[in-house]
């Protein structure tokens, strides 16, 4: 009998039981929880019926909706047979979902005919016509693309082949893709996240950003001994420092992976999963995690590091379970042969923010159920003074070897105590409601709205450089040394650089000291920032009422360089542009990199006509004095750096 028939007989079988077992129960109490399953790897195992009833059975034990990820390397059968039975499964359940995602075996394993395969296997999914079966990153792009999977779960796919494959990819000049370039992707990226910062996120894509598997690296000593010892050595170190398609460490990949590592890094409570190593395993990555779910059909070797969670070497898939609370659980089911699948662990990633949280578990600051009663409290519920005297930052006192080798700097206007107005939430801006946390590598910041729509941002005075910083380089002496240099940065510089761009006729942001007043009114960002010494400034943003300085839209660059380079009609003020950028020079602001602007847009006749809006002006008047810094400000070290002074050594460095 053929076996699709056996597989579909057996769905009709377990969905005729499952309805008589929800038609005499009443509502489960797990009901509101959302589920997401990960597999991937299934061309490692010959289409298994038993195996992929277990698993149906498995999945049909949830009464609640769920979503499953097929992360990659599911093509080598050309029936695509798990597909197929996969998608009539999830197909008679249209309340979850099915998202395919790709991996390198799919792409003709890396091979010459990889994007022209992708997109013949895309057609035949599409042809399933399934409304919740979906594929993404068509034709081939790179995304990233962005699905809602529950109310507070926003699901982003990635196609890390894009990024891996040597041969021909679809481009911007191809016209294929909405996003082909790699800046671009970075930005989206950072901007889907950033958008949906009170939301639960979850990434996935085929290839591990980092692994302590063979893909990663980390190969058992048989790999260096077997079969013939020396050439198996000799492949096997090829393998772990140059790698091929296969390997993360790889060239076509390496600065992709640390490009995303980064921008996960210099954010918290996310979760990214991939599948492409034969083993499980849970990283710690700063505030976050990576883990991968890669054994369906096989397991192999995986090594333990201090970064380490879990790991598993046993042949299964991983379950992520998002609770209504805010907390975050992943669960590591292994198959038994015929004996179906059993759960070897379960453990909490993030614990719910609005209980009393343990120090050990990081806590879900994305979705905070308890923020959102925050608009009931219309005034602050304490008294406050008027003012405060305070220091930005007492610890970056120094000695004089400290100084002699890492500079004087602004050790003495970090710690001399100033008289900061307290920031009335309740006047200011006609009342402000904190609704999220702001993004940023070095700044602590939390957005606000007022009852018209229009945002603010509070940065911290105090930053955290260390956040640029790889995470291997944490709590090292770099880690320590480049906090000490936050003393190159005048703690108040950017309340000056407003009077020049009025000057100037330059569109601006205006930041004003203040002190935040420590109030239930911040609710669950209340310990975090209350009493803290910072900036508040407008954001222009496209979510108001009417937009910053009257403009029709507000655009990030890589996104006004886009409509740029898509019309001719469309033009930036060069004047405003130069006067900007001399600007810089004159007050040796020397970190304008392209997230440093945002531009405001007017519709013309033809087009849109752009006026720059800088922003984020920590680094005028830096002082790179004392040994270390001198050596580093060096047009060999950091090129970019430049000593704020009364003659300028190196225009290009500015």
């Amino acid at each position: 009998m053929h076996r699709s028939f056996i597989f579909r007989s057996y769905v009709i079988t377990l969905l005729f039981s499952a309805w008589i077992c929800q038609s005499t129960h009443a509502h489960h109490p797990e009901d509101d929880i959302y589920r997401v399953f990960f597999i991937s790897n299934l061309d490692d195992r010959v289409y298994d019926q038993r195996m992929l009833a277990d698993f149906t059975e498995l999945l049909d034990q949830t009464f609640e909706p769920f979503a499953l990820i097929v992360n990659g390397d599911f093509t080598q059968d050309p029936e695509l047979a798990y597909i197929k039975d996969l998608a009539a499964f999830i197909a008679s359940r249209p309340e979850c979902r099915m998202i395919l995602l790709q991996g390198d075996r799919d792409w003709d394993d890396s091979g010459t005919e990889g994007w022209e395969k992708i997109k013949e296997v895309e057609k035949v999914v599409k042809k399933l016509d399934y409304p919740n079966v979906l594929w993404m990153n068509s034709e081939g792009c790179p995304g990233p693309e962005i699905i809602t999977l529950d109310n507070h779960l926003q699901f982003i796919g990635i196609n890390t082949q894009w990024f891996n494959h040597p041969f021909a990819v679809p481009t911007g000049e191809s016209g294929d893709c909405r996003i082909a370039e790699e800046d671009e992707f970075y930005e989206e990226l950072e901007d889907l996240i950033d958008e949906h910062s009170d939301q639960n996120i979850l990434i996935a894509g085929h290839f591990p950003m980092r692994s302590n598997g063979p893909y990663g690296g980390r190969y058992p000593l048989g790999d260096w001994l077997f079969p013939v010892p020396i050439v198996s050595g000799f492949l096997t170190s090829y393998k772990q420092n140059v790698g091929g398609p296969k390997e993360i460490i790889n060239e076509e990949f390496t600065d992709f992976a640390e490009e995303i590592l980064d921008i996960i890094l210099a954010r918290s409570s996310l979760i990214y999963v991939s599948g492409h190593d034969h083993h499980s395993e849970v990283l710690a990555h700063g505030s976050n995690y990576l883990i991968n779910s890669g054994a369906w059909g096989k397991a192999g070797p995986v090594k333990q590091s201090r970064f380490t969670k879990y790991k598993s070497r046993s042949i299964g898939f991983t379950e992520i379970v998002y609770i209504p609370d805010g907390e975050i659980k992943t669960k590591y089911w292994v198959y038994l042969g015929g004996n179906g699948f059993i759960e070897e662990n379960e453990m909490v990633l993030f614990q719910a923010p609005c209980e009393d949280p343990l120090e050990e578990i990081p806590v879900n600051d994305r979705l905070i159920p308890c923020a959102y009663e925050l608009p009931v409290l219309s005034k602050m519920t304490l008294e406050h003074a008027d003012a405060v005297l305070t220091a930005a930052n007492t610890g970056y006192a120094a000695g004089p070897m400290r100084k002699l080798f890492l500079g004087k700097h602004y050790r003495q206007s970090w710690s001399t105590p100033v008289q900061a107005p307290l920031l009335n939430l309740d006047t200011i801006g006609g009342g402000l409601i904190p609704y999220s946390l702001g993004g940023g590598r070095q700044t602590k910041s939390l957005k606000f709205k007022n009852e018209d729509g229009f945002e603010y941002v509070f940065r911290s005075v105090d930053k955290d450089p260390t956040k640029s910083l790889t995470y291997d380089l944490r709590n090292s002496v770099i880690d320590i040394v480049l906090q000490d240099q936050t003393t190159t940065q005048h703690p108040y510089g950017a309340l000056t650089v407003p009077t020049y761009l009025k000057e100037l006729g330059v569109l601006h942001a205006t930041p004003r000291l203040y002190v935040m007043p420590d109030d239930p009114k911040l609710g669950p960002w209340r310990k975090q920032f209350g009493g803290m010494l910072g900036m508040l400034e407008e954001r222009p943003s496209n979510n108001a009422i009417q937009k910053f300085a009257g403009a029709d839209e507000i655009k990030r660059s890589v996104k006004m360089f886009r409509r740029m380079y898509k019309d001719r009609d469309n033009y930036i003020d060069e004047a405003d542009f130069l006067k900007a950028r001399l600007l810089d020079i004159y007050l040796g602001d020397w970190g304008r990199h392209e997230d440093n602007w945002k531009w405001a847009g007017y519709k013309k006749d033809k087009g849109f006509y752009y006026r720059p809006i800088p922003r984020d002006r920590d680094h005028v008047f830096s002082k790179w004095d004392g040994i270390l810094p001198w050596l580093a400000d060096r047009e060999w070290a950091k090129s970019s750096g430049e000593n704020f002074n009364v003659d300028i050594k190196d225009i290009r460095s500015l």
